[in-house]
């Protein structure tokens, strides 16, 4: 849901898996309460009672579950919030300069753009992986999930590619290898894990 426009005017956003009490009931939903200075000390006291909370939408309402009396608010507007528009654009103008960089130094057999298959809850989707290494260090691009994301401060040892994009109140956390033109890892995005793997163009 965290990747859906219309709710965006209320990120930062956290997912939880929450239960209810009669019934046995499980499900995953956002969690309202929960702010990056609070995650570690909340995340020990799992589980945790909570309410469910109407967050009302554009023609619709759904719902959350709320922890401390927090309540849904919106930050703006659909329409005033067009993240994904930035970002890709963001993307783009890195990914330009990436490639122009790569013109300029000899080839390392790591650099390059990464045509790659991400699996994710038993479908697959086609990504792009951008990398460019210098010394122990990497930047680049996540394309994924119809974003670009601009990764900077990665870090690459021993063929291990390690890199974390903040975007839409959570982490996109990659850990894999690359090697002989091959890229192979996970994609951790909330409770979404992807195995992701590739071929350098």
């Amino acid at each position: 849901m965290m990747t859906i426009g219309d709710f965006m005017p209320y990120a930062p956003l956290f997912s939880c898996e929450a239960s209810i009490e009669e019934g046995n009931i499980e499900f995953t939903c956002l969690v309202f309460g929960v702010t990056k200075k609070n995650y570690k000390e909340l995340r020990e006291q799992v589980p945790m009672h909570a309410k469910f909370v109407v967050m009302p939408m554009d023609g619709y309402n759904s719902f959350a579950v709320s922890i401390n009396g927090a309540v849904p608010e919106k930050k703006g507007s659909k329409g005033t919030m067009d993240t994904a528009k930035t970002l890709a654009m963001l993307g783009r103008d890195k990914k330009d300069a990436i490639m122009s960089d790569k013109k300029d130094k000899p080839d390392n057999g790591i650099d390059g753009a990464y045509k790659c298959t991400a699996k994710v809850l038993g479908q697959k989707r086609s990504c792009n992986i951008i990398i460019n290494v210098d010394g122990e260090t990497s930047n680049g691009v996540l394309e994924v999930m119809d974003e670009s994301m601009v990764y900077e401060n990665g870090t690459f040892h021993n063929g291990e590619l390690e890199f974390a994009i903040e975007a839409r109140g959570s982490e996109f956390r990659f850990n894999g290898t690359v090697g002989d033109g091959k890229l192979n890892g996970t994609v951790k995005f909330g409770m979404i894990r992807m195995q992701v793997e590739g071929e350098r163009q």
